[in-house]
């Protein structure tokens, strides 16, 4: 009964055994009556048996707190998201552990070329895009980097979402419905979701999973301009039609515009014949659908916009008008659509001395959107900017659409030994192949009858109003080899060695076209230089290893100290930048190098008062050697490159306490300081330096002590549960808060989506009536205080812009759950 992170020791029950691990990997003999187990080592333990910082969160916690993927820290500590409603748009996690984050926080459409620091997983299967939370026994949170046992992108730490598993004892089920309404929202929210759970014999069991998810939009749009049709590159509509050269229409103000619908299903069929045989096979699918960016763009108070002043048009000035609090100024709507399949089977055979188990999965993840990518070109005041390389068009708008595409095969082996000697192991191997692609199409509306009729005609007239287009392929294969080895060298005494080697190549084939400019806009190579073609082909290859050192001593039953050093690693990989041609780079940005975490870390953790209180607290410091960052070469192609070295150090506390028998409570404090260490620059050819001749340049300087962006220096999570019985049903009271201070948008202050990220502090409360039978009632508040609570930008931010925003989470929404469960 907490909200704020890890499940207290006076826990309600334990899980069932077919809500650990799938396979037994150890007993847990050990455990006292009334404690939650985990498998984060892969082996089932006490969650104060683990030697270092875990949240371990319950999946009725997370219901209780109305939190999604994106809104998961609102019950871990520490844990840093960008809540942009149910998608994630570019369709990865966007999670930040410890300080670890040195890119931009963005809500936009593009999917990152390099992957996170923090890995998730669902169950033991590796996922990298966010699922549903339902039918989830607990969420495992585990600090710090992990790579010996998680691998790559590990290094800030690992999500686990464990889901409960299809149980032999009976047919069983669940049913929930809820309904509601969120301020400044015309449109009511609503979701239905079920869990059923048919043994289909003594060994054999299938349970489904499902549900519906509709959200009503919060944003509206007062700047849409008005279009000649709904189709995604439909033209501009004319304020005069007799004249080719006047500005756009601006039209009415459309409401609730980010209306969002989720549906997902998850099967699973288990088989166990055997106590020493196990296997599962499991599908899910999920899709989402969002008819526009939650996106913000208050304070702005509007302005006059006159791209055609340099050139003389007299009907090109337009108005743009200001925005309130939940009110967005971007000129065309940007839906975004995500769909999800993943295939994965679990088997473990247990031999006795040491369990065998085999996971083998496959998803095929894919994401389409639009986005208006407008603020690229500049213009905010008609005379300056890229859209003098357009004509001065004055109804100019840049419309791209995405198209991505994530497919991978991963497999693991590993062995851990459950035999009665003072030394444990874990050792196993591990493949994946993964294969993504990504193709972006931008067009002008319009432009290229504008540029015939000024005299200006576009390079390729056969492309139309196409003046951009990116196809991006990638291949990535990841072989690896771990293991860790634990002596017990007293009951007390405990130390922990792990290494892991991993072999990895990156391929990437990369082709840009610009076709309105032409050849002056390609590589100079490339056929036919007309349209504007730039060609990249780049591999990478990595051969390392990481190692894990970690020692605790339990003074007491109830107090242990633990010690840790730790490495993790983001994988490297390849950039589609042209080192040829106008827009050229240096030939050592056609890769970059995996990024590597240090850590040293000391804690303490236990229970005092008969168990009532639980405690635990830490000092860590971590140094981030060759760190990744995303920016733009002086020709404006986005890639990785990689830094120096940056620190983050800082401290956790988490206190779990039962008050009274009906009274609980949480509260953890987390502080990260994380900054640029070692000052690093960016070298490179200017734009048009092989027509000017130009010698490469420092044109991008991270300075030391620069912050790491995203990143709070300072979070607070509570929360307080309270039951009183009412004859043979009870009534439930809770209420949770989580407090960040402010962060910052952009590692580089001169940075165009440099920001200052607010601080906010969020609040939810429910009340839970239980009929102590088959169905119980809810009323819940969510945001009760109204917090806007931005994460995340879109766009510039260094100047005021219609073609800007900021994410925000939902405000505050009022609603009613019934749930019944047989």
């Amino acid at each position: 009964m907490l909200l704020a992170g890890v499940a207290p020791a006076f826990a309600q029950s334990a899980p069932a055994p077919e809500a650990a691990a799938p396979a037994p990997e150890a007993a847990a003999s050990a455990l006292q009556p009334g404690e939650i187990v985990v498998t984060a080592q892969r082996r089932s333990q006490n969650l104060q048996q683990i030697p270092y910082n875990i949240t371990a969160v319950r999946g009725a916690d997370l219901a209780k707190a109305g939190v999604s993927a994106n809104s998961l820290s609102q019950v871990v500590p520490g844990l840093v998201t960008i809540d942009a409603g149910p998608a994630s748009r570019g369709g990865a996690n966007n999670y930040t552990l410890r300080g670890l984050r040195t890119d931009s926080p963005s809500g936009g459409d593009g999917s990152p070329q390099n992957v996170s620091s923090v890995s998730t997983y669902l169950g033991d299967v590796p996922v990298f895009f966010p699922m549903v939370f339902k039918d989830i026994d607990r969420v495992e949170v585990l600090r710090g980097p992990q790579g010996t046992l998680y691998g790559s992108g590990a290094e800030g730490g690992t999500i686990r979402f464990i889901p409960n598993r299809p149980n032999f004892d009976k047919l069983s089920g669940e049913f929930n419905a809820t309904g509601g309404i969120t301020e400044h929202s015309g449109k009511p929210n609503g979701s239905f979701d079920g869990v059923l759970n048919i043994p289909l014999g003594d060994t054999l069991a299938f349970r489904l999973v499902g549900g519906i998810d509709h959200q009503g939009g919060f944003i509206d749009d007062v700047d849409l301009l008005e279009r000649t049709s709904s189709a995604v590159h439909a033209g501009v509509v004319s304020a005069n039609p007799s004249d080719p050269a006047s500005a756009p229409v601006i039209g009415p103000v459309k409401k609730d515009t980010n209306t969002s619908n989720q549906s997902f299903v998850r099967a699973e069929l288990r088989w166990k014949p055997s106590d020493r045989f196990d296997f599962e096979l499991d599908y899910t699918h999920q899709n989402t659908k969002v008819d526009d960016i939650q996106a913000t763009n208050a304070g702005y108070t509007g302005t006059s916009v006159d791209f055609g002043t340099a050139i003389g048009l007299p009907n090109s000035a337009y108005e743009t008008r200001s925005a309130g609090k939940y009110e967005s100024t971007f000129p065309i709507l940007e839906p975004y659509e995500n769909s999800i399949d993943l295939v994965s089977g679990t088997a473990s055979v247990d031999f006795g001395l040491a369990t065998l188990t085999s996971v083998t999965s496959y998803y095929d993840n894919k994401t389409s959107g639009v986005s208006d990518t407008s603020n690229y070109y500049g213009g905010y005041t008609g005379r300056e900017g890229f859209i003098s390389y357009y004509a001065n068009y004055p109804r100019f708008i840049a419309v791209t659409t995405s198209d991505n595409k994530d497919r991978a095969f991963t497999q693991e082996l590993r062995l851990v030994s459950h035999w009665d000697l003072p030394i444990d192991y874990v050792v196993g191997g591990y493949f994946q192949h993964q294969k993504t692609s990504n193709i972006y199409n931008q067009v002008a509306p319009g432009i290229a009858d504008f540029g015939t009729y000024i005299g200006q005609p576009s390079q390729s007239p056969d492309n139309g109003d196409q003046i951009y287009y990116i196809a991006r392929h990638t291949n990535f294969k990841d072989r690896a080899v771990f293991g860790e080895l634990t002596w017990h060298i007293t009951p007390k005494w405990q130390v922990t060695g792990g290494v892991r080697f991993f072999w990895q190549t990156f391929d990437s084939g990369f082709v840009q076209e610009s076709p309105f400019c032409g050849a002056s806009c390609g590589d100079g190579v490339t056929e036919p230089s007309h349209l504007g073609i730039a060609v990249a082909n780049n591999t990478s290859k990595v051969n390392d290893h990481i190692v894990k050192v970690n020692t605790s001593y339990d003074v007491t039953p109830g107090l242990k100290f633990y010690a840790t050093y730790a490495e993790g690693f983001r994988r490297g990989g390849a950039n589609g930048i042209p080192i040829a041609g106008y827009f050229r780079s240096l030939p050592q940005y056609t890769t970059y190098q995996p990024d590597f975490a240090k850590t040293y870390e000391v804690g303490v953790k236990g229970n005092l008062l008969d168990r009532k209180l639980q405690y635990s607290a830490d000092l860590y410091l971590i140094n981030l050697d060759n760190f990744q960052f995303t920016t733009s070469t002086p020709s404006y192609e986005s890639g990785v490159f990689n830094g120096n070295q940056a620190r983050s150090k800082g401290g956790e506390i988490e206190l779990h306490a039962r008050l009274t028998r009906n009274l609980s409570a949480s509260l953890a404090y987390t502080y990260t300081d994380a900054k640029v260490s070692k000052t690093s620059s960016l070298t490179d050819y200017p734009v048009y330096s092989l027509i000017t001749g130009a010698a490469p340049y420092v044109y991008l300087t991270l300075q030391k002590g620069a912050k790491l962006p995203g990143v709070p220096k300072h979070t607070i999570n509570g929360s307080l549960d309270y039951t009183t019985p009412l004859g043979d049903r009870s009534l439930s009271f809770h209420v949770d808060g989580a407090y960040h201070s402010k962060e910052l948008g952009a590692i580089n202050p001169a940075d165009t989506s440099f920001w200052i990220i607010p601080s906010a502090f969020t609040m939810n409360g429910r009340i839970t009536l239980d009929s102590g039978k088959s169905w119980s009632a809810d009323l819940f508040v969510n945001n009760i205080t109204n917090e806007i609570g931005y994460s995340a930008s879109v766009g510039r931010q260094n100047m005021p812009s219609s073609w800007t925003g900021l994410i925000v989470q939902r405000p505050r929404t009022v609603g009613v759950g019934l749930h019944y469960h047989f």
